[in-house]
């Protein structure tokens, strides 16, 4: 299968993609029309429904997307792929009550060896719906998320293909819209509306050389100026950057406020551009891993840093090693975070709870509650940061104070 053809050989956003009455992205959305209807209604076979239904993880989407690892039977195909970007595009288009070819969906992937091709078959799944969608190629599952926000982008909703932590061979989609992530039961009709779309386009269990045609007969067949690149990575890097800005405050150096402070990294080779590698050669991209750990503990101690930060692959796990080599990660991590926040007041002023509660989930250990409840309240909460942040959420709005 081609891969540039089912990335429609878009052209370069001028623009880098802001969405005005003068970008490309706008300028395109009538040009775009539906190639695959969906349908309504439709009864699907509980082989197909199965296909889909298998790869639900919570309140995103897992799988296995590459053969040859022995046990473990790839589930997550270009086709696969495809069917669900029909489903995220019927999904918004419901939940935003716009029709599809009126939105705007911004979407990425980290390193994985799976990710182009995953990419480009789900680009030709949302176009398919005659959706305007912005790649941005290698991305951040925050930097997503933020593409729904930041003025002068505001997508519609971002899409991140990415498995987190876990090994090479797997991969997988989160979803996001200007609320955050999407909730279990969205998920679970995005998989409805793909496999009704799979099973209405001919879809049969295991037809894998037929469905991957259909991908790429589908991609052929839609308008190529519906897609776009859009370098959007420098506009969140400068987010990231203004925060830190404002955040040290450092009167003397207000441009490079950590100016001769040294920071070593570890990526994980993931989505940080330093040295990407799918193959993850130096160590599984898990920040709670022990050799992953032990590389960044290392590489602290090497280059005499001030600090070291441990990444998975799409940026949204993290832990951190001190000047001294001390690892700091799960349990620890969580107590500094709190600690760190509690003691800068980035809380809420005081509310009808007379106090600050940290949520976390509810895996973490009993020493970090006791911790916690050293400086303040703590409301352990149901497993997954969907679930934590969801739970801060609606305890704010009742008056309880929680960190934003």
């Amino acid at each position: 299968m081609s891969l540039s053809l089912l990335s429609f050989r878009p052209a370069i956003a001028t623009t880098a993609g802001r969405r005005t009455q003068d970008s490309p992205c706008r300028a395109n959305l009538n040009a775009a029309s539906a190639v695959l209807e969906l349908p309504k209604d439709v009864e699907v076979p509980k082989e197909v429904a199965a296909i889909f239904q298998k790869l639900q993880n919570g309140s995103d989407i897992r799988g296995i997307a590459i053969a040859g690892v022995d046990g473990e039977e790839q589930n997550i195909t270009p086709t696969v792929a495809f069917f669900i970007g029909v489903g995220f595009a019927s999904w918004l288009s419901e939940t935003l009550k716009m029709p599809a070819n009126s939105l705007h969906i911004s979407i990425g992937r980290d390193s994985r060896l799976s990710g182009p091709l995953l990419l480009a078959s789900m680009v030709a799944g949302l176009a398919s719906q005659g959706v305007s969608v912005a790649q941005f190629g290698l991305a951040t599952t925050p930097a997503m998320f933020m593409s729904c926000i930041i003025p002068g982008y505001e997508y519609d909703g971002g899409i991140i293909i990415t498995a987190s932590h876990l090994p090479f061979n797997r991969n997988g989609f989160k979803f996001f819209t200007k609320e955050g992530g999407l909730e279990k039961g969205d998920i679970k009709v995005i998989l409805q509306q793909a496999a009704a779309a799979a099973h209405t386009a001919g879809m049969a269990p295991h037809a894998r050389h037929s469905d991957d045609a259909l991908v790429l007969d589908a991609a052929l067949n839609t308008d190529p100026s519906s897609a776009q690149h859009v370098d959007f990575m420098p506009v969140y890097a400068e987010h990231l950057r203004n925060i830190i800005k404002q955040g040290v405050d450092r009167k003397d150096n207000l441009e490079k406020p950590l100016e001769g402070f040294k920071v070593a990294v570890d990526p994980g080779n993931g989505s940080q551009f330093l040295e990407p590698d799918g193959w993850f050669p130096n160590h599984v991209p898990n920040p709670e891993d022990k050799t992953a750990m032990a590389a960044g503990v290392q590489a602290v101690q090497q280059s005499n840093s001030d600090l070291g930060v441990v990444l998975d692959t799409d940026v949204d796990r993290s832990a951190v090693v001190a000047r001294d080599g001390q690892p700091i990660n799960s349990n620890r991590y969580i107590a500094l975070m709190s600690l760190i926040t509690l003691r800068l007041g980035l809380v809420c002023p005081a509310g009808v709870s007379g106090g600050t509660t940290i949520v976390t989930d509810s895996v973490h250990s009993n020493g970090l509650s006791d911790f916690i409840k050293a400086q303040a309240a703590h409301y352990r909460w149901k497993r997954g940061y969907k679930n934590v942040i969801g739970k801060g959420i609606e305890l704010n709005k009742a008056g309880t104070d929680t960190p934003s």
